[in-house]
């Protein structure tokens, strides 16, 4: 199942998880994410086999799972606020 995202907006959106060997495509956007300010916790409870598969793909996309999750919500808020769903 497609999330809809490719992998230039995720570059474009979140952090690398490590150092990026090719070059870093993130640091203005990272160095924005790095310290929010006004952050908040959540937590969430997923199926095992669903985070094994989450983790390898944010091994694949070189992200932490935190930083692809927000990426994930913030995606479908923008996409709502399109819609006209919410504000």
């Amino acid at each position: 199942m497609s999330s809809g995202l490719d992998s230039k907006r995720l570059q474009q959106t979140i952090a690398p998880r490590r150092a990026d060997p090719i070059g870093d495509k993130m640091g203005e956007t990272y160095a924005n994410l790095q310290f929010m300010s006004d952050s908040e916790r959540i937590s969430v409870v997923i199926p095992t086999e669903t985070k094994k598969a989450l983790e390898k793909l944010c091994e694949v996309e070189r992200r932490s799972i935190s930083n692809f999750v927000y990426l994930l919500i913030q995606d479908a808020i923008d996409k709502a606020k399109a819609e006209g769903k919410i504000e």
